[in-house]
């Protein structure tokens, strides 16, 4: 299965993203680490480090950064 961020990248496991909460207050930095057929699941990046928080977003709602 191939996923589409918000621009018509492909996105796959282990890309980095950006998103935004839900609230639209701050925009995060994170790992994919599972791409099911609607949403991207990823652990944020803070300050240079993985962190152990979970969030999912569509496929549209994140931005790949190279």
């Amino acid at each position: 299965m191939k996923a589409k961020d918000v621009s018509g990248k492909e996105i796959k496991i282990d890309d980095n993203v950006a998103f935004g909460h839900d609230n639209g207050s701050t925009l995060m930095v994170g790992k994919i680490y599972k791409v099911t057929q609607k949403k991207v699941w990823m652990h944020p990046i803070i300050n240079g480090v993985l962190g152990d928080t979970t969030y999912c977003r569509d496929h549209d709602r994140v931005s790949k950064v190279d």
